[in-house]
């Protein structure tokens, strides 16, 4: 005869069960060991993130904690444009975590990636990132007036660096158009 059951471990090795077959009747037994081998799982969900530059997609991650002690959690990406918020988090004992996954591309690109969140306590948590970013849209215009004959009007323009590597700048005045 054929039984089922489901195991679940919470990291990678193996186990060896004991398992007893009673006879309620005759109250006969059968005592088989079972070897167990638990591998970690090439990805537990596939994320999309479709985006333009210089904007951000999010994706938050909900982890359960069954242990009966706090864990604390360290993420890592393959793509540089991902970061996590929480950098590293903890998850309180049997309670639910969770961390939200960034993705601000910088230039056009589309590619797949890999994200992993892990801890000693409940191992390796892999995801697999799959991503689009598209060129930006026409930004906002910057209009600066200053009044006729005015020799030294300042205006401020504030933007962000997003790329991780230093970059120049160089700013340029054109007149409007029909000027």
């Amino acid at each position: 005869k054929e039984y089922k059951f489901n195991v679940y471990a919470y990291r990678e090795g193996s186990a060896v069960a004991q398992v007893v077959f009673t006879n309620s009747r005759t109250e006969e037994y059968l005592t088989v060991e079972v070897a167990f081998k638990f591998v970690s799982p090439d990805t537990l969900e596939v994320i999309q993130f479709n985006t333009m530059c210089r904007q951000v997609a999010q994706h938050t991650l909900h982890i359960a904690n069954p242990l009966a002690s706090v864990v604390n959690f360290q993420c890592q990406s393959s793509n540089p444009e991902i970061t996590f918020s929480p950098t590293d988090f903890s998850v309180p004992a049997n309670s639910e975590g969770h961390v939200t996954l960034l993705y601000r591309p910088v230039l056009p690109a589309k590619g797949d990636g890999t994200v992993k969140l892990s801890c000693p306590e409940l191992g390796t948590y892999p995801y697999t990132i799959q991503y689009t970013a598209t060129p930006p849209a026409l930004e906002k215009t910057v209009v600066f007036k200053a009044p006729l004959g005015s020799t030294d009007t300042v205006e401020r323009f504030r933007f962000h660096h997003f790329a991780k590597k230093p970059a120049t700048y160089t700013a340029r005045l054109e007149a409007a158009p029909g000027q």
